[in-house]
């Protein structure tokens, strides 16, 4: 069980990451399982979000978990609404 005083120890660029890791998991899977396109967009991006958690600039981090959610949001609004 984590205590509240391990959580209060997090750094807040460890904190930035597991929010990145946690929306990375999608488009990994994405990619894997449908292929990307012929751009190689999800490949890019997956290239991106890696270079961004291996980092330290949490400001960095924190705009691509932001992106990742909006896009994430965006694709399943698609889905429910055209193929639904």
């Amino acid at each position: 069980m984590i205590t509240a005083e391990y959580s209060k120890r997090r750094t807040l660029l460890y904190q930035a990451r597991m929010q990145l890791l946690q929306q990375l998991a999608t488009p990994t899977l994405n990619v894997k399982t449908f292929g990307d396109d012929d751009l190689g967009t999800g490949t890019s991006l997956i290239a991106a979000e890696k270079a961004a958690f291996a980092g330290t600039d949490r400001t960095a981090i924190l705009n691509i978990t932001q992106y990742l959610k909006h896009s994430i949001r965006l694709a399943t609004n698609y889905y429910n609404y055209h193929l639904a």
